[in-house]
């Protein structure tokens, strides 16, 4: 699973000071699809990203925010509450608790980031 990091789309395009038409021209993706690109609302192909990342000179993964970043969040989350509960992993009811703070967590986050989506 991957997610497509808009705003590094968004930091690419300022840095050379193009306008998202322009940008569009060079690439040869529609204007408004772009568009949706740079404000998070809609992912690009395999192949709208590797257009990108060649014009602007960087790794297609560059250009992804992979799953790793979300099992790396979900760690820290884990260790957070670990540190604040205290939890004893060998307790079947603490590990039971754990994942419930965690899942509740994890969808905050997930609340917070639609919102600043929304938001932009």
């Amino acid at each position: 699973m991957f997610i497509f990091n808009y705003k590094l789309l968004k930091k690419l395009r300022n840095q050379k000071k193009l306008s998202i038409q322009e940008l569009s021209n060079v690439v040869n993706i529609d204007r408004s699809l772009l568009s949706l690109f740079e404000r998070g609302k809609k992912i690009p192909n395999y192949d709208e990203i590797n257009a990108i990342a060649d014009f602007f000179e960087v790794q297609s993964d560059e250009l992804l925010l992979r799953e790793r970043q979300e099992k790396d969040e979900t760690s820290e989350i884990i260790q957070q509450l670990l540190n604040k509960y205290r939890f004893d992993l060998s307790n079947s009811e603490h590990v039971q608790k754990l994942n419930e703070l965690v899942s509740k967590e994890k969808k905050r986050i997930k609340t917070i980031r639609n919102k600043h989506r929304n938001e932009i």
